[in-house]
């Protein structure tokens, strides 16, 4: 998927996303344990951006606008 001019299905969504975005371990654990991902995964591989692109989440989604701003050309 192109999302202005960046290609998210190359993309992953990190812990350091996470933080960077000044959202703590234990929220974002249970948010995504919440969503059907396991936590311990989600710290080795990240997530497909696309993934959470698709949940259309409120938390999800202000993750996703950093990602983008920080992958823009």
């Amino acid at each position: 998927m192109m999302i202005d001019g960046v290609d998210t299905s190359k993309l992953r969504m990190t812990m350091q996303d996470l933080a960077e975005c000044n959202l703590c371990a234990r929220g974002s654990k249970r948010f995504l344990e919440n969503k059907g991902v396991c936590f311990r995964d989600f710290l080795q591989e990240g997530l497909p951006l696309d993934t959470v692109i698709a949940w259309d989440d409120g938390v999800a989604n202000q993750v996703v606008e950093h990602i983008l701003r920080k992958n823009r050309p």
